[in-house]
């Protein structure tokens, strides 16, 4: 964890870049790839109708996506990925959140979300009842991040 931390393709010595994520806004430092993906990701989101405040769900070990967009997490702000029970658990912890905010929810995904199989966010099949704002290869030394910013469709158009 000291030479490649979270997974990041460059060690501790090499997070000097200055990327301004969040809200309200923060500095951070960071490896020039994973500051350019964070500036990326926040422009796609924003043409994409995203407002900071809004909800998004970060489906699976995402939490620093949601906080760099300056979202909320509606649920819990950890969705692990390991774990023999982790789909109900997530379906657990939507339930306590009412139906018409998780409908609104924008949906961050990675490979390890896509492995889930069928999933419902507020009644809404994911990925097939959203439009896809940001489709890329995220910063890691892992090579399974795939990242997705998801926007709930309109009803009209699913």
């Amino acid at each position: 964890p000291y030479i490649s931390p979270y997974g990041l393709t460059a060690p501790f010595s090499e997070q000097t870049v200055a990327a301004t994520v969040g809200d309200p806004r923060t500095t951070i430092l960071t490896d020039r790839q994973t500051a350019r993906f964070l500036g990326r990701l926040e422009a796609a989101a924003r043409a994409c109708g995203f407002v900071p405040g809004n909800d998004v769900i970060g489906l699976m070990d995402m939490p620093g996506f949601v906080f760099a967009l300056g979202g909320v997490s509606p649920a819990i702000a950890y969705y692990p990925r390991e774990g023999d029970h982790v789909h109900q658990a997530i379906q657990m912890a939507m339930s306590r959140v009412p139906e018409d905010r998780l409908r609104r929810s924008f949906v961050l995904l990675n490979d390890h979300a896509l492995r889930l199989g069928a999933f419902t966010v507020g009644g809404r099949a994911v990925p097939d009842d959203y439009d896809v704002c940001f489709d890329r290869d995220g910063p890691s030394k892992y090579g399974d991040m795939r990242v997705r910013l998801l926007k709930p469709r309109p009803p009209d158009r699913r």
